[in-house]
Protein backbone atom coordinates (compact mmCIF):
# COMPACT_ATOMS: atom_id res chain seq x y z
CA UNK A 1 0.00 0.00 0.00
CA UNK A 2 3.27 2.32 0.96
CA UNK A 3 4.15 1.58 -2.58
CA UNK A 4 1.16 2.85 -4.16
CA UNK A 5 1.19 5.96 -2.40
CA UNK A 6 4.50 6.72 -3.59
CA UNK A 7 3.32 5.34 -6.86
CA UNK A 8 0.86 8.25 -6.71
CA UNK A 9 2.31 11.11 -5.85
CA UNK A 10 6.01 10.61 -7.92
CA UNK A 11 4.21 9.51 -11.00
CA UNK A 12 1.18 11.83 -10.98
CA UNK A 13 3.57 14.01 -13.28
CA UNK A 14 4.44 11.34 -15.62
CA UNK A 15 1.07 10.12 -16.12
CA UNK A 16 -0.42 13.70 -17.16
CA UNK A 17 2.27 13.81 -19.91
CA UNK A 18 1.71 10.23 -21.41
CA UNK A 19 -1.61 9.33 -21.67
CA UNK A 20 -1.04 5.84 -20.04
CA UNK A 21 -2.36 3.15 -17.10
CA UNK A 22 -0.51 1.64 -14.98
CA UNK A 23 -1.62 -1.60 -12.22
CA UNK A 24 0.26 -2.65 -8.86
CA UNK A 25 -0.71 -5.31 -6.81
CA UNK A 26 0.55 -6.03 -3.43
CA UNK A 27 -0.13 -9.58 -1.46
CA UNK A 28 0.09 -9.97 2.57
CA UNK A 29 0.19 -13.34 4.00
CA UNK A 30 -1.62 -13.50 6.91
CA UNK A 31 -3.26 -15.86 9.65
CA UNK A 32 -5.91 -17.51 7.38
CA UNK A 33 -5.78 -15.27 4.84
CA UNK A 34 -4.38 -13.73 1.93
CA UNK A 35 -4.55 -10.16 1.38
CA UNK A 36 -4.21 -8.71 -2.64
CA UNK A 37 -4.70 -5.11 -4.05
CA UNK A 38 -4.70 -4.28 -7.16
CA UNK A 39 -4.47 -0.65 -7.25
CA UNK A 40 -5.50 1.05 -10.88
CA UNK A 41 -4.02 4.21 -11.63
CA UNK A 42 -5.62 6.06 -15.20
CA UNK A 43 -6.26 9.75 -16.89
CA UNK A 44 -10.18 9.85 -16.58
CA UNK A 45 -11.59 11.75 -19.37
CA UNK A 46 -11.86 15.32 -17.39
CA UNK A 47 -7.84 14.91 -17.73
CA UNK A 48 -7.51 14.14 -13.64
CA UNK A 49 -5.68 11.56 -12.05
CA UNK A 50 -8.09 8.54 -11.38
CA UNK A 51 -6.84 5.64 -8.60
CA UNK A 52 -8.95 3.04 -7.41
CA UNK A 53 -8.15 -0.14 -5.24
CA UNK A 54 -9.58 -3.79 -5.21
CA UNK A 55 -9.35 -5.55 -2.55
CA UNK A 56 -9.31 -9.45 -3.26
CA UNK A 57 -8.86 -10.87 0.45
CA UNK A 58 -9.01 -14.70 0.15
CA UNK A 59 -10.10 -16.94 3.15
CA UNK A 60 -7.82 -20.37 2.84
CA UNK A 61 -10.06 -23.35 3.29
CA UNK A 62 -9.27 -26.77 3.64
CA UNK A 63 -7.50 -28.61 1.03
CA UNK A 64 -5.76 -25.42 -0.02
CA UNK A 65 -8.50 -23.75 -2.14
CA UNK A 66 -9.68 -19.54 -2.08
CA UNK A 67 -12.62 -18.06 -1.21
CA UNK A 68 -12.27 -14.69 -3.56
CA UNK A 69 -14.75 -11.48 -2.83
CA UNK A 70 -13.51 -9.13 -4.59
CA UNK A 71 -14.15 -5.71 -3.00
CA UNK A 72 -14.02 -2.10 -4.74
CA UNK A 73 -12.35 0.30 -2.49
CA UNK A 74 -10.65 4.05 -3.43
CA UNK A 75 -7.86 5.02 -2.11
CA UNK A 76 -8.17 8.47 0.37
CA UNK A 77 -8.14 11.94 -0.58
CA UNK A 78 -5.31 14.09 0.00
CA UNK A 79 -7.53 15.62 3.23
CA UNK A 80 -8.48 12.48 4.61
CA UNK A 81 -4.87 11.69 4.37
CA UNK A 82 -3.54 14.34 6.22
CA UNK A 83 -6.11 14.06 9.05
CA UNK A 84 -5.19 10.39 9.46
CA UNK A 85 -1.77 11.16 9.84
CA UNK A 86 -1.93 13.97 11.72
CA UNK A 87 -4.56 13.56 13.79
CA UNK A 88 -6.77 10.47 13.75
CA UNK A 89 -3.59 8.27 14.47
CA UNK A 90 -3.13 10.56 17.79
CA UNK A 91 -7.38 10.26 18.74
CA UNK A 92 -7.96 7.19 17.58
CA UNK A 93 -6.43 2.99 17.93
CA UNK A 94 -4.17 1.63 15.54
CA UNK A 95 -6.19 -0.21 12.34
CA UNK A 96 -9.41 1.51 13.13
CA UNK A 97 -9.94 1.59 9.44
CA UNK A 98 -9.43 -2.46 9.04
CA UNK A 99 -11.83 -3.71 12.07
CA UNK A 100 -9.55 -3.27 15.06
CA UNK A 101 -12.80 -1.65 16.81
CA UNK A 102 -16.12 -2.74 17.23
CA UNK A 103 -18.30 -1.58 14.75
CA UNK A 104 -20.46 0.50 17.15
CA UNK A 105 -17.18 2.17 18.00
CA UNK A 106 -17.44 5.56 16.56
CA UNK A 107 -20.77 6.25 17.64
CA UNK A 108 -19.49 5.75 20.81
CA UNK A 109 -16.72 8.14 20.92
CA UNK A 110 -18.84 10.97 18.32
CA UNK A 111 -21.54 10.97 21.18
CA UNK A 112 -19.05 10.66 23.69
CA UNK A 113 -16.69 13.03 22.78
CA UNK A 114 -19.82 16.03 22.48
CA UNK A 115 -20.66 15.03 26.19
CA UNK A 116 -17.49 15.70 27.21
CA UNK A 117 -17.58 19.30 25.71
CA UNK A 118 -20.47 20.04 27.41
CA UNK A 119 -19.38 18.29 30.87
CA UNK A 120 -16.17 20.72 30.69
CA UNK A 121 -18.66 23.81 29.92
CA UNK A 122 -20.78 22.82 32.86
CA UNK A 123 -17.76 22.36 34.97
CA UNK A 124 -16.37 25.78 34.28
CA UNK A 125 -19.68 27.52 35.08
CA UNK A 126 -19.95 24.89 38.31
CA UNK A 127 -16.58 26.41 39.36
CA UNK A 128 -17.12 29.88 38.80
CA UNK A 129 -20.07 29.92 41.33
CA UNK A 130 -18.59 28.46 43.61
CA UNK A 131 -15.15 31.33 43.53
CA UNK A 132 -18.02 33.44 43.53
CA UNK A 133 -19.74 32.02 46.27
CA UNK A 134 -16.68 31.72 48.41
CA UNK A 135 -15.69 35.90 48.01
CA UNK A 136 -13.32 35.79 45.06
CA UNK A 137 -15.94 38.77 43.56
CA UNK A 138 -15.17 40.64 46.64
CA UNK A 139 -11.32 40.51 46.41
CA UNK A 140 -8.95 38.28 48.11
CA UNK A 141 -9.90 34.77 49.37
CA UNK A 142 -10.68 35.30 53.05
CA UNK A 143 -8.72 32.03 55.26
CA UNK A 144 -12.25 31.01 55.97
CA UNK A 145 -13.12 30.31 52.11
CA UNK A 146 -9.42 29.04 51.90
CA UNK A 147 -10.50 26.39 54.55
CA UNK A 148 -13.88 25.52 53.62
CA UNK A 149 -12.22 24.83 50.03
CA UNK A 150 -9.55 22.43 51.39
CA UNK A 151 -12.61 20.91 53.86
CA UNK A 152 -14.88 20.53 50.75
CA UNK A 153 -12.53 18.33 48.85
CA UNK A 154 -11.41 15.88 52.00
CA UNK A 155 -15.19 15.23 52.86
CA UNK A 156 -15.64 13.98 49.53
CA UNK A 157 -12.82 12.01 48.79
CA UNK A 158 -14.65 9.84 52.14
CA UNK A 159 -17.98 9.62 50.08
CA UNK A 160 -15.85 8.31 46.91
CA UNK A 161 -13.95 5.36 49.01
CA UNK A 162 -17.78 4.39 50.72
CA UNK A 163 -19.56 4.26 47.38
CA UNK A 164 -16.90 1.88 45.74
CA UNK A 165 -17.09 -0.58 48.99
CA UNK A 166 -20.76 -0.66 48.45
CA UNK A 167 -21.29 -1.27 44.80
CA UNK A 168 -18.34 -4.06 44.30
CA UNK A 169 -19.13 -6.40 41.67
CA UNK A 170 -22.18 -4.50 40.21
CA UNK A 171 -19.81 -2.28 37.62
CA UNK A 172 -19.40 -5.69 35.84
CA UNK A 173 -23.02 -6.81 35.93
CA UNK A 174 -24.25 -3.15 34.38
CA UNK A 175 -21.83 -0.79 33.29
CA UNK A 176 -23.98 0.94 31.22
CA UNK A 177 -26.10 1.67 33.93
CA UNK A 178 -23.40 2.96 36.22
CA UNK A 179 -21.73 5.20 33.58
CA UNK A 180 -24.92 6.85 32.65
CA UNK A 181 -25.59 7.47 36.74
CA UNK A 182 -21.89 8.92 36.74
CA UNK A 183 -22.84 11.16 34.63
CA UNK A 184 -25.81 11.92 35.90
CA UNK A 185 -24.46 12.36 39.51
CA UNK A 186 -21.68 14.67 37.78
CA UNK A 187 -24.69 17.14 36.72
CA UNK A 188 -26.35 17.11 39.48
CA UNK A 189 -23.02 17.95 41.51
CA UNK A 190 -22.20 20.90 38.67
CA UNK A 191 -26.20 21.81 39.89
CA UNK A 192 -25.22 21.58 43.47
CA UNK A 193 -21.81 23.78 43.01
CA UNK A 194 -23.42 26.02 41.24
CA UNK A 195 -26.49 26.65 44.16
CA UNK A 196 -23.71 28.16 46.62
CA UNK A 197 -24.04 31.15 44.32
CA UNK A 198 -27.33 31.51 45.65
CA UNK A 199 -26.76 30.99 48.81
CA UNK A 200 -23.52 31.35 49.92
CA UNK A 201 -23.96 30.96 53.85
CA UNK A 202 -24.02 27.44 53.18
CA UNK A 203 -20.83 27.19 51.17
CA UNK A 204 -19.03 24.33 53.20
CA UNK A 205 -21.99 21.79 53.24
CA UNK A 206 -22.99 22.13 49.39
CA UNK A 207 -19.42 22.22 48.03
CA UNK A 208 -18.80 19.44 50.20
CA UNK A 209 -22.13 17.15 48.67
CA UNK A 210 -21.30 18.29 45.43
CA UNK A 211 -17.22 17.11 46.22
CA UNK A 212 -18.38 14.10 47.24
CA UNK A 213 -20.94 13.62 44.04
CA UNK A 214 -18.02 14.14 41.63
CA UNK A 215 -15.22 11.39 43.60
CA UNK A 216 -18.56 8.81 43.05
CA UNK A 217 -18.77 9.66 39.36
CA UNK A 218 -15.02 9.58 38.68
CA UNK A 219 -14.99 6.49 40.34
CA UNK A 220 -18.00 4.76 38.87
CA UNK A 221 -17.41 6.21 34.98
CA UNK A 222 -13.46 5.29 35.13
CA UNK A 223 -14.62 1.55 36.46
CA UNK A 224 -17.55 0.92 33.77
CA UNK A 225 -15.81 2.58 31.38
CA UNK A 226 -12.77 -0.32 31.71
CA UNK A 227 -15.93 -3.13 30.87
CA UNK A 228 -16.82 -0.76 27.58
CA UNK A 229 -13.70 -0.18 26.06
CA UNK A 230 -12.86 -4.18 26.53
CA UNK A 231 -16.33 -4.79 24.62
CA UNK A 232 -15.32 -2.31 21.85
CA UNK A 233 -11.57 -3.73 21.48
CA UNK A 234 -12.00 -6.39 18.82
CA UNK A 235 -8.82 -7.53 18.09
CA UNK A 236 -7.44 -7.49 21.86
CA UNK A 237 -6.30 -3.96 21.82
CA UNK A 238 -7.35 -3.04 25.41
CA UNK A 239 -4.55 -0.67 26.09
CA UNK A 240 -4.95 1.11 22.75
CA UNK A 241 -8.09 1.88 23.38
CA UNK A 242 -8.03 3.28 26.66
CA UNK A 243 -4.98 5.22 25.89
CA UNK A 244 -6.82 6.76 23.02
CA UNK A 245 -9.86 7.49 25.12
CA UNK A 246 -7.59 9.83 27.51
CA UNK A 247 -6.61 11.43 24.25
CA UNK A 248 -9.92 12.14 23.50
CA UNK A 249 -11.19 12.94 26.42
CA UNK A 250 -8.40 15.53 27.04
CA UNK A 251 -9.55 17.25 23.65
CA UNK A 252 -13.09 17.80 24.17
CA UNK A 253 -11.95 18.63 27.79
CA UNK A 254 -9.98 21.37 26.62
CA UNK A 255 -12.63 22.54 24.16
CA UNK A 256 -15.24 22.84 26.54
CA UNK A 257 -13.00 24.52 28.85
CA UNK A 258 -12.43 26.60 26.05
CA UNK A 259 -16.09 27.46 25.36
CA UNK A 260 -16.69 27.78 29.05
CA UNK A 261 -14.12 30.58 29.52
CA UNK A 262 -15.37 32.49 26.71
CA UNK A 263 -19.17 32.32 27.84
CA UNK A 264 -18.40 32.98 30.89
CA UNK A 265 -17.14 36.10 30.31
CA UNK A 266 -20.18 37.62 28.84
CA UNK A 267 -22.57 36.33 31.69
CA UNK A 268 -20.60 37.70 34.47
CA UNK A 269 -21.58 36.78 37.97
CA UNK A 270 -25.32 36.63 37.49
CA UNK A 271 -26.76 33.67 39.11
CA UNK A 272 -30.29 33.47 36.88
CA UNK A 273 -27.75 33.52 33.45
CA UNK A 274 -25.56 30.89 35.19
CA UNK A 275 -27.71 28.35 36.22
CA UNK A 276 -29.50 29.02 32.55
CA UNK A 277 -26.24 27.88 31.46
CA UNK A 278 -25.22 24.90 33.70
CA UNK A 279 -28.58 23.82 32.91
CA UNK A 280 -27.93 23.89 29.25
CA UNK A 281 -25.05 22.39 29.20
CA UNK A 282 -26.61 19.72 31.85
CA UNK A 283 -29.47 18.32 28.86
CA UNK A 284 -26.56 18.29 26.21
CA UNK A 285 -24.34 16.34 28.39
CA UNK A 286 -27.07 13.50 29.35
CA UNK A 287 -28.74 13.70 26.17
CA UNK A 288 -25.26 13.03 24.19
CA UNK A 289 -24.05 10.15 27.06
CA UNK A 290 -27.46 8.50 26.46
CA UNK A 291 -27.18 8.01 22.99
CA UNK A 292 -23.06 6.82 23.57
CA UNK A 293 -23.78 4.64 26.10
CA UNK A 294 -26.88 3.48 24.35
CA UNK A 295 -24.65 2.44 20.98
CA UNK A 296 -22.51 -0.15 23.29
CA UNK A 297 -23.50 -3.93 22.34
CA UNK A 298 -22.41 -6.02 24.96
CA UNK A 299 -22.10 -10.14 24.93
CA UNK A 300 -22.46 -10.92 28.08
CA UNK A 301 -25.31 -11.79 30.18
CA UNK A 302 -27.17 -10.35 32.96
CA UNK A 303 -30.52 -10.83 34.32
CA UNK A 304 -32.29 -8.16 32.43
CA UNK A 305 -30.26 -9.10 28.89
CA UNK A 306 -31.11 -12.51 29.84
CA UNK A 307 -34.85 -12.00 30.35
CA UNK A 308 -35.76 -9.85 27.41
CA UNK A 309 -33.77 -12.96 25.41
CA UNK A 310 -35.91 -15.82 27.02
CA UNK A 311 -39.22 -13.13 26.20
CA UNK A 312 -38.46 -12.77 23.21
CA UNK A 313 -37.91 -16.27 22.13
CA UNK A 314 -41.08 -17.80 24.29
CA UNK A 315 -43.18 -15.12 21.83
CA UNK A 316 -41.02 -15.41 18.42
CA UNK A 317 -38.84 -18.48 19.26
CA UNK A 318 -36.16 -16.02 18.19
CA UNK A 319 -32.52 -15.06 19.65
CA UNK A 320 -32.00 -11.41 19.91
CA UNK A 321 -28.22 -10.45 18.43
CA UNK A 322 -26.43 -8.14 21.26
CA UNK A 323 -26.95 -5.31 18.81
CA UNK A 324 -30.68 -5.70 19.08
CA UNK A 325 -30.75 -6.08 22.78
CA UNK A 326 -28.59 -3.13 23.44
CA UNK A 327 -31.24 -0.99 21.88
CA UNK A 328 -34.09 -2.37 23.87
CA UNK A 329 -32.25 -2.88 27.52
CA UNK A 330 -32.78 -0.51 29.85
CA UNK A 331 -29.93 1.71 31.87
CA UNK A 332 -31.56 5.02 32.28
CA UNK A 333 -34.85 4.14 34.57
CA UNK A 334 -34.81 1.05 37.19
CA UNK A 335 -35.16 -2.08 35.97
CA UNK A 336 -37.24 -4.39 37.82
CA UNK A 337 -36.39 -7.80 37.38
CA UNK A 338 -39.46 -10.71 36.85
CA UNK A 339 -37.11 -13.58 38.80
CA UNK A 340 -35.65 -12.77 42.08
CA UNK A 341 -32.27 -15.30 42.27
CA UNK A 342 -30.95 -16.20 45.15
CA UNK A 343 -34.26 -15.31 47.54
CA UNK A 344 -33.63 -15.60 51.72
CA UNK A 345 -34.29 -19.65 51.98
CA UNK A 346 -36.04 -19.26 55.70
CA UNK A 347 -38.85 -16.75 53.52
CA UNK A 348 -39.12 -19.55 50.87
CA UNK A 349 -39.31 -22.76 52.60
CA UNK A 350 -42.28 -22.82 54.58
CA UNK A 351 -43.82 -22.18 50.42
CA UNK A 352 -41.94 -25.00 48.76
CA UNK A 353 -42.56 -28.19 50.32
CA UNK A 354 -39.89 -28.20 53.25
CA UNK A 355 -36.43 -29.70 52.95
CA UNK A 356 -36.79 -32.86 51.34
CA UNK A 357 -38.34 -30.98 48.26
CA UNK A 358 -35.62 -28.60 48.36
CA UNK A 359 -32.82 -31.27 48.39
CA UNK A 360 -34.03 -33.36 45.76
CA UNK A 361 -34.53 -30.69 43.32
CA UNK A 362 -31.22 -29.24 43.92
CA UNK A 363 -29.53 -32.26 43.60
CA UNK A 364 -31.41 -33.09 40.18
CA UNK A 365 -31.13 -30.03 38.24
CA UNK A 366 -28.60 -27.13 40.31
CA UNK A 367 -31.85 -24.99 40.69
CA UNK A 368 -35.29 -25.08 42.41
CA UNK A 369 -37.91 -22.50 41.39
CA UNK A 370 -39.77 -21.03 44.72
CA UNK A 371 -42.72 -18.80 45.80
CA UNK A 372 -41.40 -15.81 46.75
CA UNK A 373 -43.45 -12.43 48.31
CA UNK A 374 -45.89 -12.93 45.73
CA UNK A 375 -43.76 -13.09 42.54
CA UNK A 376 -40.99 -16.06 41.41
CA UNK A 377 -37.45 -17.17 43.06
CA UNK A 378 -35.08 -18.70 42.05
CA UNK A 379 -32.74 -20.63 44.38
CA UNK A 380 -29.52 -22.13 42.91
CA UNK A 381 -26.98 -24.82 44.16
CA UNK A 382 -23.52 -24.02 45.36
CA UNK A 383 -22.37 -26.19 42.09
CA UNK A 384 -24.54 -24.65 39.61
CA UNK A 385 -23.17 -22.92 37.02
CA UNK A 386 -24.20 -20.56 34.12
CA UNK A 387 -25.79 -23.12 32.12
CA UNK A 388 -28.02 -24.10 35.33
CA UNK A 389 -28.67 -20.40 35.24
CA UNK A 390 -29.79 -19.89 32.23
CA UNK A 391 -31.88 -23.06 32.71
CA UNK A 392 -33.45 -22.12 35.97
CA UNK A 393 -34.75 -18.64 34.43
CA UNK A 394 -35.88 -20.24 31.28
CA UNK A 395 -38.00 -22.48 33.34
CA UNK A 396 -38.96 -19.84 35.98
CA UNK A 397 -40.20 -17.87 32.85
CA UNK A 398 -41.85 -20.18 30.34
CA UNK A 399 -43.34 -22.65 33.13
CA UNK A 400 -41.16 -25.20 31.53
CA UNK A 401 -37.98 -26.42 30.52
CA UNK A 402 -38.73 -28.12 27.36
CA UNK A 403 -36.10 -26.53 24.41
CA UNK A 404 -33.45 -24.91 27.51
CA UNK A 405 -30.91 -26.55 25.65
CA UNK A 406 -31.84 -25.43 22.13
CA UNK A 407 -32.24 -21.62 23.65
CA UNK A 408 -28.85 -22.29 25.21
CA UNK A 409 -27.12 -23.28 21.75
CA UNK A 410 -29.09 -20.42 20.04
CA UNK A 411 -27.54 -17.85 22.36
CA UNK A 412 -24.32 -19.05 21.38
CA UNK A 413 -25.05 -18.84 17.28
CA UNK A 414 -26.65 -15.06 17.97
CA UNK A 415 -23.11 -14.67 19.42
CA UNK A 416 -23.57 -14.61 23.19
CA UNK A 417 -20.43 -14.94 25.22
CA UNK A 418 -21.54 -17.77 27.85
CA UNK A 419 -17.82 -18.12 29.19
CA UNK A 420 -18.25 -15.14 32.02
CA UNK A 421 -21.89 -14.10 32.54
CA UNK A 422 -22.81 -11.89 35.49
CA UNK A 423 -26.74 -12.70 35.71
CA UNK A 424 -26.91 -13.38 39.75
CA UNK A 425 -26.43 -9.91 41.42
CA UNK A 426 -25.33 -11.03 44.28
CA UNK A 427 -24.17 -14.40 44.70
CA UNK A 428 -26.44 -16.18 47.71
CA UNK A 429 -26.50 -19.84 46.81
CA UNK A 430 -27.70 -22.81 48.63
CA UNK A 431 -24.89 -25.02 50.02
CA UNK A 432 -26.29 -28.90 50.43
CA UNK A 433 -24.04 -31.42 52.71
CA UNK A 434 -24.67 -34.54 51.10
CA UNK A 435 -23.18 -36.60 54.26
CA UNK A 436 -25.83 -34.75 56.39
CA UNK A 437 -28.59 -34.46 54.18
CA UNK A 438 -28.95 -30.41 55.13
CA UNK A 439 -28.30 -26.97 54.17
Amino acid sequence: ICYSFCTLLVGDMFLRHRQVRCCRFISQQMSGYVRKWVVDFRIGSDGKLVHKVTDNTSKVVDGGSEAVVPVLKYLPSPVTSWIDRHIAQHLLPAGYQHGSVHKSYFRYVGYHSIAAVAGAVVMVFSTQSMLYAAGLGAGAIPVAAALSWVLKDGLGQLGGVLFASFVNKNFDADPKRHRFLAGLTLDLAAALETLTLFFPKFFLPLAAAANCGKNVSFLAASASRASIHNTLASSGNLADITAKAGSQTTVAAAIGTTFGALISTQIGSDPTCMAVAVGCGTVVHLSCLYMCVRAVAFSQLNQQRLELLIDEWHRTKKVLTPCEVSKIEHFATKYTPRVIIGPDLRNVLTTSGGYNTLLRELSKSNYFIVSCNGGIGLLLSSSAETGDIIKGLFHSMTGSKKNAELFIDSLQEAGWDLSQSYIEDQQARVVVHKDADSC
